[in-house]
């Protein structure tokens, strides 16, 4: 019997909020979603990378395909804390993920250079369930995958603590949607390890919220209409680059202002899907802006090779 979903393909779209967005769309969604299994929680991911941040700067260069490495706990950081070390990729546009979940203890020694089995059997978790799945056969071999790709990278190493608050609403009759919050992002380009340290810097305007969409299929038509009464559209946001940007290469962040219309008002009746003029405007000066970011990052480290 499986405790936790270990592969994930589908869709992700990310929308930035503001207040009066947020509060829109949470009340749409809590009427027609219920809370997931982590529902209300602090995230804390731990982000690896080359020592040349090999990872981050494919993944800001926007390719067909790209992947990372991160470990992550919902809750406090103790021992004996569910953690799952997880392979993400994206490829034209479809986000595929393969993890595999024990304690963090058993996680630090595994990362550290442990056999994964060794580690898990050491250090085991509490739920039998979810300690007989971290040893199962998909498990050994998804954790065979994270060996082969931290032996292809070869000195992985923490790069980025990332943390949050999350709310996070699935469908209640077990479809695939899957909708969440995010709300005082901040990270730590020092951080050598998942705990939360003083160091944290924010990542978003205050009051802002992303919000993530994740859905193999096509949105549910009370989606769309919510969508479209908030006038929220999708914008990239990556909270690993956005992260790196700002706080390794010392670029401005991209504010909320920078990307967001603000909605004048929410009620009345739904406006359809299609973006108005100013909308778009927005979008696109967004967009180019992050792409400007890359490159003049590009050009500083020309500069500094």
């Amino acid at each position: 019997m499986s405790t936790y979903a270990d592969v994930f393909a589908r869709k992700e779209m990310k929308y930035r909020l503001s207040p009066e967005q947020y509060r829109f769309l949470r009340a749409a969604v809590e009427e027609r979603l219920e809370p997931s299994e982590f529902g209300f929680s602090q995230v804390s991911s731990l982000y690896f990378d080359t020592p040349d941040f090999r990872l981050i700067e494919r993944s800001l260069d926007k390719p067909l395909y790209k992947e990372k490495l991160r470990l992550r706990i919902y809750g406090a950081a103790t021992d004996d804390a569910q953690a799952f070390i997880e392979i993400k990729k994206k490829f034209e546009g479809i986000v595929f993920k393969r993890r595999v979940s024990m304690t963090l203890a058993a996680a630090q020694a595994y990362l550290a250079g442990e056999p994964y089995e060794g580690a898990c059997a050491k250090a085991p978790l509490a739920d039998p369930l979810a300690a007989e799945q971290s040893l199962s056969l998909r498990s050994i071999q998804i954790a065979a995958e994270i060996d082969f790709f931290r032996e292809r990278y070869g000195r992985l190493a923490p790069s980025m603590l990332v943390v949050c608050d999350r709310s996070a609403f699935a469908d209640p009759l077990g479809g695939e949607l899957r909708i969440t919050f995010d709300a005082d992002i901040a990270a730590d380009s020092q951080a050598k390890a998942i705990h939360r340290t003083d160091r944290l810097e924010p990542l978003t305007d205050p009051g802002e919220v992303i919000m993530e969409i994740k859905n193999a299929g096509p949105l549910p038509q009370w989606l769309v209409d919510d969508l479209s009464a908030a006038r929220a559209y999708p914008q990239p946001f990556s909270k690993y680059g956005t992260a790196y940007l700002s706080l390794l290469r010392e670029q401005p962040l991209h504010t909320q202002a920078d990307a967001v219309v603000p909605a004048a008002s929410f009620a009345g009746t739904r406006r359809g899907r299609n973006e108005n003029d100013t909308a778009v405007r927005a979008r696109h000066a967004g967009e180019e802006a992050l792409r400007g970011r890359h490159v003049r990052v590009n050009e500083r480290k020309r500069t500094y090779a």
